[in-house]
């Protein structure tokens, strides 16, 4: 059953709030009358196939994919109201992980604190593309509230075109290391038995030297943790991970800030 919001259609219901007049000059997204667009416009007012079995948020998802008929305004107001929900559903989600993960390092389960830190990533790497993919955003944030996935949406109308991690973690630094890192925890691999063989030390000793590095730079000092160095155990490298997980959480946010600003300045 799909929930409620799901099924509703903001944008034709402001459209239809518009009035004929709307309507009868056929304004696409660029301002220019369905008159004066020219061929590029008038190639996504084309219509689109029906999909009467989805719900009418996703329809709104495939119709946006090919049309810019939508009024500037319901667009914009549109777009404001997707990623409110998007920038909820990241902040819920960062609020979870920074209650669970004191509890995790208190009863040393590393496993779920790597994890942790992997998790927060995905939300820092996926409001990160939305900042630098204008041009994406309106169309990846549909289709991540009508549930169908971070990604774009395919033009014959099935299913989305998802976005690969690998696209959006910055090759090299500090990203591409907690990514790394923490994908040993998030999927079923030989770090969950740390108990027997310490995943820190199984690093080539060159890793282990920038991650020291990282983190005496970054957190050094901070409560609860102690001087790391290249020989140091997983378990004191892991008491770090609480420090680490607010460091994404407050980049996350700030992103999350900068996307917004720049939606309501291109609206107004």
């Amino acid at each position: 059953m799909w929930p409620e919001w799901l099924t509703t259609s903001v944008g034709s219901i402001r459209t239809a709030a518009a009035g004929p007049a709307a309507k009868r000059r056929g304004s696409c997204q660029h301002g220019e009358s369905s008159q004066r667009a020219g061929p590029a416009c008038a190639a996504r007012t084309a219509p689109v196939r029906a999909h009467p079995h989805l719900p009418m948020a996703v329809q709104r998802v495939l119709r946006r994919s090919r049309t810019c008929a939508l009024p500037y305004d319901a667009m914009m107001a549109d777009l404001e109201e997707e990623f409110a929900f998007f920038a909820r559903a990241t902040e819920a989600r960062s609020a979870e992980h920074r209650q669970i993960i004191n509890i995790a390092v208190e009863n040393k389960w590393w496993s779920v604190t790597g994890s942790l830190l992997r998790m927060e990533l995905d939300s820092l790497i996926r409001v990160n593309y939305l900042r630098t993919h204008p041009h994406d955003r309106s169309q990846i944030l549909s289709a991540c509230v009508a549930g169908l996935g971070f990604g774009i949406p395919r033009h014959d109308g099935v299913g989305v075109r998802r976005i690969r991690d690998t696209v959006m973690v910055p090759s090299g630094g500090w990203e591409r290391r907690v990514y790394d890192f923490g994908n040993r925890f998030v999927h079923l691999t030989e770090a969950h038995n740390h108990t027997e063989r310490d995943p820190f030390m199984a690093l080539p000793e060159d890793e282990r030297k920038v991650i020291v590095e990282y983190l005496d730079h970054y957190h050094r000092g901070k409560s609860g943790v102690a001087i790391l160095s290249v020989d140091s155990a997983f378990g004191d490298v892991a008491l770090y991970a609480p420090h680490v997980l607010e460091k994404i959480a407050d980049n996350t946010r700030y992103s999350l800030e900068e996307v917004g600003r720049e939606i309501t300045r291109k609206r107004y």
